[in-house]
This record gives C-alpha cells, structure tokens and sequence, in this order.
C-alpha cells in the first residue's frame, strides 16, 4: 500500500512513521495516538509542502490502476487484484523470493514474516524496487495524460505486509475489492483462468 504524494505526513493524527524511523508516534490508525500529540510536527510538514496534497480523479485511477498492474506483470509478478482511489492504492501480488546468500536469508517457516523482514532487508530492497518502478511508469502515465501537474503523484516508500494464510490471503483481496463501490479503480484476475477467491 502508497499514499499519494502529501496525503499522510509526518504529526498525522493517525499515527505516522517516518522514512528513517527516527520519530514515530504510539499509535496507528486503528488505534491512533492521543488528540494533539505531534500537532506541531504535523503543521510544520504542511508548511514544507510545496503544493496541495495529489487527489487522483476517476479516470486518473483507471490509467494509474492498469499501469500499476501491467509494469508488475511486465517484471514477472503475479498480480490478484489491484485498486487506486483518489489518495492511495493497494496490490496483492506474489513476489518471487530474490537469490540472496545464506547468511543474509531470513530464519523460519516464512520468510516474508520473520523477525529479520527489515525495511533495509534484501527482500524489502527487491520489493521496494519492483514497485517503485510500477509507481514511476503510473505517475509518468498520468504526467502524459494531464491528469496531474508535475512533481511526482506517489508518496515515498510505501507499507509491505507479509500473507501469512489462505484466509489471510482471502480478507486481504475482499479488502481491496470493497474499494469499488467506493470509487476506487479496481483490477482483479480474471475468474474464467484463475480459481477464484472464495466468495469473492
């Protein structure tokens, strides 16, 4: 998952991390922190925007929504579904394990949950990669298109969560789906090739 360029800052009150994890606040946004706490470091980050906060319109979400998924499939990523709303987008991919060493693979029975799962991690890096490239050819899409002035569209960075079950794997997609009737462009695997998700 990304955010569009300005939409969570640092102080948000919905709970933040920053790139480098050097301030983090207590909460998240299911549970966010204390009304007030960072409101200071909030209205500083808006005063640094050099301009408003990226909203994606309808048809900007088709295009950044089919190029996200065509530049994946383009790098061998098995895409499940896929949605871009006004501020953000989600994808549920496979992601091929990269050739690293021995000593650098994590422990355990998946390796995308361990302990070592870091954000400086190889399997982060190559993740980070991929997606970032995904990101680039969208906003270069949308830049061609006149749907969004110049200086980028995505945020930086963005949040990997591990699919630990099948029903875990489940939730996420009906998750991503729900976008729909809200206005989100949505992307799914077509039904008639894939074995599709239960009750989805």
């Amino acid at each position: 998952m990304t955010s569009t360029l300005g939409h969570w800052l640092p102080g948000d009150p919905r709970g933040f991390r920053d790139h480098g994890h050097r301030v983090h606040s207590s909460g998240d946004y299911k549970n966010p922190p204390p009304p007030g706490s960072y409101d200071a470091l909030h209205a500083r980050s808006k005063t640094l925007m050099r301009r408003p906060p990226v909203r994606l319109p309808p048809e900007a979400r088709r295009i950044a929504c089919d190029e996200i998924v065509a530049s994946l499939a383009h790098q061998g990523i098995e895409v499940v579904c896929a949605c871009v709303d006004d501020h953000h987008f989600h994808v549920l991919a496979r992601f091929r394990l990269p050739e690293i060493s021995n000593n650098e693979k994590p422990t355990g029975l998946n390796p995308w949950a361990s302990p070592r799962r870091t954000r400086n991690s190889p399997i982060h890096a190559h993740i980070r990669h991929i997606v970032g490239f995904a990101k680039s050819r969208a906003a270069r899409a949308l830049s061609e298109a006149g749907l969004v002035h110049e200086g980028g569209v995505w945020g930086k960075r963005f949040k990997i969560t591990p699919v630990t079950s099948r029903a875990h794997q489940v939730n996420i997609a009906r998750y991503i789906l729900d976008h729909g009737p809200r206005g989100a462009a949505v992307w799914r695997r077509d039904p008639t090739c894939h074995r599709p998700l239960p009750g989805a």
